[in-house]
């Protein structure tokens, strides 16, 4: 991903946030498909050992630990089964 940072806001690193940047994508193609500005909040999760990368177009919570905590939670939610049709027995065959 090539992009511009436009702007760099403040964090508390104590909190988990690394930085919070206003920034614009700049390949040829992703600044045809997305020309308005992004926000990208890098966050390291302590307990899990884990740095996250988010990108949102979400500028109206100003708080990026609410952001990430948001969007944290949202990928790391269990996946739940997905209901398959039952099929019909097939019989078993006995090869000797």
């Amino acid at each position: 991903m090539v992009y511009d940072v436009i702007e760099s806001m403040p964090v508390d690193k104590n909190s988990g946030v690394l930085s919070d940047e206003t920034m614009r994508l700049i390949g040829y193609y992703s600044i045809k498909k997305y020309p308005d500005t992004r926000r990208l909040i890098v966050y390291e999760d302590f307990e899990a050992g884990k740095v996250y990368h988010f990108l949102t177009n979400n500028f109206s919570i100003e708080d990026p630990l609410t952001i990430a905590e948001l969007y944290r939670e949202l990928y790391n939610q269990p996946t739940l089964p997905v209901n398959v049709p039952e099929t019909e027995a097939v019989e078993q065959l006995t090869l000797w």
